[in-house]
Order: C-alpha cells, then sequence, then structure tokens
C-alpha cells in the first residue's frame, strides 16, 4: 500500500470514479452540423439530421440572407409496446410528435427540443409497458416574398445535451453517498507541532 492511501480512501476514490462515470453520456455527442447554400426558386424545403438520434436536447438554428417566411419542423417519434402478464408482446405502436416553429419575413431564428429517455411501467393487472424516444427526422421550409429573388441560407443542427436516465442519477447519488460515508469513518490524523 501506498504511503498516505488508506483503504477507506481507495475505496472512496474508486467509488467517485464511478459516480462521475455514470454521468457519461450513453451515446456520443452528436456535435455540430452545417447546411448551407443559395436557392432561386420561390419554395425550398432542406432536410436537416443529426448524427445522432438519442435522448438529449437538440436545437436548430437557421439564417437567411433575405427576409423569408415557412416553419422549422423536427419529429420525435415515440414507439411503445404493450405485454400481458405472461410477457406476451400484445400490440404497440409508433407516434411522431412534431415540434414546429414558424416564422414571418425574418433572417434568423431558431427551434429546440428534446428527445425524452426511454421507460417502462407495471400496472395493477401485471402488464408492462415499454417504450422509448427517437429523433427522426427534421426539415426547414422557407420562401421568399419576391419569387424571383435567391435565398442564401445557413442551418445549424446541434446536438446539445445528453438527458440522463433515472438509473444514471440514482447510481450517481448512491456514489456520492458512498464517498461520504467512506470520508466519514476515515481515521482523522492529527498534525503534532
Amino acid at each position: 500500500m501506498r504511503v498516505g492511501v488508506t483503504p477507506s480512501t481507495a475505496l472512496a476514490s474508486t467509488i467517485a470514479a464511478i459516480a462521475a462515470g455514470a454521468m457519461a453520456p450513453a451515446q456520443a455527442s452528436a456535435g455540430t452540423r452545417v447546411f448551407a447554400g443559395t436557392v432561386d426558386p420561390y419554395y425550398e424545403s432542406v432536410g436537416i439530421g443529426f448524427d445522432g438520434s438519442g435522448p438529449g436536447t437538440y436545437r436548430i438554428d437557421y439564417l437567411f440572407t433575405v427576409p423569408a417566411t415557412g416553419a422549422v419542423n423536427a419529429v420525435v417519434t415515440e414507439t411503445y409496446n404493450f405485454f400481458d402478464e405472461t410477457g406476451q408482446n400484445v400490440g404497440g405502436d409508433d407516434v411522431d410528435q412534431i415540434n414546429t416553429a414558424t416564422f414571418v419575413d425574418s433572417t434568423r431564428g431558431s427551434l429546440q427540443f428534446t428527445v425524452a429517455p426511454g421507460y417502462e411501467y407495471v400496472d395493477a393487472l401485471g402488464w408492462r409497458t415499454t417504450g422509448f424516444f427517437y429523433f427522426n427526422n427534421a426539415y426547414v421550409e422557407f420562401f421568399a416574398a419576391d419569387p424571383g429573388t435567391t435565398i442564401g441560407y445557413r442551418i445549424t443542427a446541434t446536438y446539445l445535451a445528453h438527458v440522463p436516465e433515472p438509473a444514471t442519477w440514482a447510481l450517481m447519488i448512491l456514489g456520492f453517498g458512498a464517498v461520504g460515508a467512506a470520508l466519514r469513518r476515515a481515521p482523522r490524523r492529527h498534525a503534532v507541532a
């Protein structure tokens, strides 16, 4: 054993490392993607993609060279399944949730939305429901007031933050509690003058 390291401080260090690691995202940060160009038509639709699709907060920013009118749409899909008391899958579905931000004669704006973590629960009859959410797709539709106007655009899609699942929070809190308990039980050393 190294000098100055007691079993309780080694345990506390190990637990702290585990608790800190529990807060790491389950999926790597998707970062930022940029979509840019110039369009001549009266109406344009630009599809947006992220490098990831899991739980977290996403943001779409738009910037136009001339005032434009349109909408930013982001589709988050919920997939869920029902299981009876024997564990047999008895059904499920996919449901799209559309987040929309409209704009009129605007040159800039944004839409921010969150993809929730998965869930599972059991009702009083023993039926289990499981589900999860994911980013499906997004697009920006826009047009200029004058049909002959060329529009330059820059659309930025950014993954802002991961949403920790409840089990992650529980593990982190348990880890901090264990660190506190280990430090409290550590023998006190008094300086000799």
